[in-house]
């Protein structure tokens, strides 16, 4: 329970990609030593008995079971969202709407071996504008994960990311002038070892991350160089992990990183960072579970002028289910993040946020969040506030076939009124599995 408790737990974004948040780093569920998968066998076995998230409750009658091949079991996806936007640009004034069409297709390779992981997953997406001044874009992604075991309680592990992206209008660190979605190349490789048995867990590991940023065409048709923003991270981390008593568990994590950020010939945020964070998830009761995590980061920036950056970052979130058929989560966090903005050194996030999912029906999930974000600009008089809110229905048809209407709300407050909007999204789709 513990450790799939402690991923709900740190899954709250800020919209940016290079905004990586309080994070204690982690392999994933399914990628733990044997010893580690035979523990989460409790919180399995609890879910039989109702106490369980919304989100975690047994529904294998809506499963796709996937192609049988071997050692591995191989599911095939597409996902097809129609949106309605009616701020397409995120324009304080003169706002303009517009429809975006999306295709995710994505393919999965999981593996069923005796001992050790190797999977695969390639996705893409195509998203298609019907306002003439936006041109299609089309991401993809290679992602590869895999594990080594040694022996019940040691294993190593390793992930490899290759991926197109696009960062959409309106996010903090997007372009005011720019008329598309900005393309960047995000890779990482990650690898590390782990040992975890019983009440006692290491894990020692490194990441190499890079960001790399293509230009954009302005709403003038003028060329806007994105290169300043490229930036190749360097990152190691120890962390210990203490479970004192049943549904109780102590983490603490130091992690050194490295920034070299390319930078504009004037202005470079080549930085060196350390942060050390220590967190508690505990229980409560069955239907009652927190986590709070709190710690300091020190930023060291190589480019004169730039203050050092020493704050406290921090984040919570309760879970409460008051009914079988209901789950309740509340959050809050602090963190910073890289940023491109002007004379900023780095961004300062700090984030409430609240969900509430609903078991609506067996095959029917309402699901209802909000989210606050205020975001500092440290060093460049830039201040904001922004409130994001959703409502969502999801409709599991079948097994092979599953519906969604979404409806979000985003508005954006700054102390630099240009980056001041409002707008609404609607949006339905289908997802076919099989």
């Amino acid at each position: 329970m513990i450790a799939q408790f402690g991923w709900a737990a740190t899954t709250l974004g800020s919209g940016s990609a290079l905004a990586e948040g309080v994070v204690f780093e982690d392999v994933s569920r399914e990628h733990r030593t044997v010893a580690a998968r035979e523990n989460l066998r409790d919180y399995d076995n609890r879910k039989k008995y109702g106490a369980a998230r919304v989100t975690d409750i047994d529904r294998p009658e809506y499963q796709p079971l996937g192609i049988n091949a071997g050692n591995y079991i191989i599911l095939p996806a597409i996902d097809v969202t129609s949106h309605y936007d009616d701020n397409v640009f995120s324009k304080k004034n003169g706002a303009q709407g517009g429809w975006r069409f999306e295709s995710l297709p994505s393919i999965s390779f999981s593996s069923r071996l005796p001992r050790h992981v190797l999977d695969l997953t390639v996705s893409g997406r195509h998203v298609e504008f019907s306002h003439s001044e936006q041109e299609a874009i089309t991401d993809g992604s290679v992602y590869v994960r895999g594990r080594l075991d040694v022996d019940h309680a040691h294993a190593f592990f390793g992930h490899a990311l290759i991926s197109l992206q696009h960062e959409e209008l309106g996010t903090p660190e997007a372009d005011r002038e720019a008329a598309d979605p900005i393309e960047f190349w995000r890779n990482r490789v990650e690898f590390g070892f782990v040992r975890d048995a019983g009440k006692l867990a290491l894990r020692v590991g490194g990441k190499i991350e890079e960001f790399n940023y293509g230009d954009v065409d302005s709403f003038s048709g003028e060329n806007i160089d994105q290169d300043f923003r490229d930036t190749l991270t360097y990152s190691a981390n120890l962390k210990l992990t203490y479970r004192f008593s049943p549904g109780y568990e102590l983490n603490t994590q130091f992690r050194v990183k490295k920034d070299d950020n390319k930078g504009n010939g004037v202005i470079d945020r080549d930085a060196v960072s350390y942060d050390a964070l220590a967190g508690l998830n505990f229980e409560f009761s069955p239907l009652l579970r927190a986590f709070f995590a709190l710690g300091f980061e020190h930023q060291e920036f190589e480019q004169e002028g730039f203050e050092d950056l020493n704050a406290a970052v921090y984040k919570g979130e309760i879970q409460w289910l008051p009914t079988p058929l209901m789950t309740i989560y509340l959050g809050a966090e602090r963190h910073s993040s890289i940023t491109g903005f002007g004379d900023a050194a780095t961004r300062l996030d700090t984030v409430y946020d609240g969900k509430v999912e609903y078991e609506v029906m067996r095959n029917l999930v309402l699901k209802g969040s909000a989210k606050y974000v205020v975001s500092e600009f440290e060093g460049a008089g830039r201040e904001d506030e922004n409130l994001l809110a959703g409502v969502e229905l999801e409709y599991l048809a079948n097994r092979n076939l599953r519906l969604t209407a979404r409806y979000d709300y985003r508005e954006r407050t700054s102390t630099l009124e240009e980056f001041n909007y409002q707008g609404s999204k609607y949006m339905l789709g289908l997802s076919l599995k099989y």
